[in-house]
């Protein structure tokens, strides 16, 4: 279900919610758009830090289709 979020995301350009674990352990909450997803890794435009990002795969806890009527803003 998490990977067809995330597709979903790549092919009708809608941003979804995730829960990444970083590489120190912490966890993140992100909306971001998907741009590409491989095997491996999700690049995808990341709302919060306001710049592409690429996720490791492995590391999305959890997906979800973002719910609010707009985008945010930071």
């Amino acid at each position: 279900m998490m990977y067809k979020w995330l597709l979903k995301s790549a092919r009708e350009r809608r941003p979804v919610v995730i829960i990444y674990q970083k590489q120190d352990g912490s966890f993140s909450k992100r909306t971001i758009m998907v741009n590409k997803i491989n095997t491996s890794f999700v690049h995808a435009y990341c709302y919060s830090k306001k710049q592409y990002r690429t996720f490791k795969l492995e590391r999305i806890l959890a997906v979800e289709p973002y719910r609010r009527n707009r985008l945010p803003s930071a």
